[in-house]
């Protein structure tokens, strides 16, 4: 199946643009909304630009979250910037109750740079997790 012109085009600027127009592609590819755009959006967890990287994330939940669970939990293995991350987590969030978030979400609060602000939301994932069980 031939990728759709604004969809090349987008993936296209992921490759070459400056940092404002990757930002700009990736929110294209979310809310293009297809399939096809997930590839893309997973490369793009790996930008240089961490707002590149937040975006990414959103556009990835409103495709298909769910089957990239695995994706963004080993991002947030590897992620050094604190906003990439709390986007990760409230993304996450959400699916908690799954085993292998729930346990990358303990993981990360071992990580002893872990900023105060996201250690209490990941607490507050997993306390209200408990709290529903």
């Amino acid at each position: 199946m031939a990728l759709s012109k604004e969809l090349q085009e987008n993936i296209e600027i992921l490759s070459y643009g400056s940092p404002e127009r990757r930002v700009k592609a990736v929110q294209r590819l979310g809310r293009i909304r297809t399939k096809e755009c997930v590839p893309p959006l997973l490369l793009a967890l790996n930008d240089t630009y961490y707002l590149v990287r937040v975006v990414a994330v959103q556009s990835l939940s409103w495709i298909d979250l769910e089957s990239v669970i695995p994706d963004l939990l080993d991002r947030m293995k590897v992620e050094t910037n604190n906003f990439v991350k709390k986007q990760l987590v409230e993304t996450l969030t959400p699916y908690v109750d799954k085993s292998v978030v729930n346990e990358a979400f303990k993981a990360q609060l071992n990580d002893t740079y872990l900023d105060l602000e996201l250690s209490e939301l990941i607490t507050n994932a997993l306390t209200s997790q408990d709290r529903i069980r």
